[in-house]
């Protein structure tokens, strides 16, 4: 049987602080007006809990997905084969991931293909 393993809340580190989840909220966004023993009290309260923001949350109210999409209009055969394709990826997922964001890579080869990662890339 499969234990599940439920992530440590905003809620929780507030409590743990001993703060209101605004102040954690700011604390873990980076925002001002929070005064340096309270940012100490929450950054231990979250190194405590092992608390990880969830990204899907911020991204909605922050409109941004820390993502960069990367369009090959190619045949997979040819992306997976040639290690052009590897070595372009490589570079472009080091140089993201220094900068704490995430590669998505999206294949196309024909007019459905480019409809359908229009779609997507429009929805954000």
């Amino acid at each position: 049987m499969t234990e599940t393993v439920s992530r440590p809340t905003l809620e929780a580190v507030a409590a743990r602080a001993g703060v209101s989840r605004a102040t954690v909220s700011r604390v873990v966004n980076g925002g001002d007006g929070v005064r340096e023993p309270l940012v100490e009290r929450v950054r231990r309260a979250v190194e405590e809990l092992g608390y990880v923001p969830n990204q899907a949350a911020r991204s909605l109210v922050t409109k941004r997905h820390d993502a960069v999409a990367v369009v090959i209009a190619e045949p997979e055969t040819r992306v997976f084969a040639d290690p052009f394709f590897a070595l372009q990826l490589r570079g472009i997922s080091k140089e993201l991931t220094a900068h704490d964001s995430q590669l998505v890579l999206l294949l196309t080869e024909g007019r459905d293909d480019h409809a359908r990662v229009g779609r997507y890339l429009a929805g954000g």
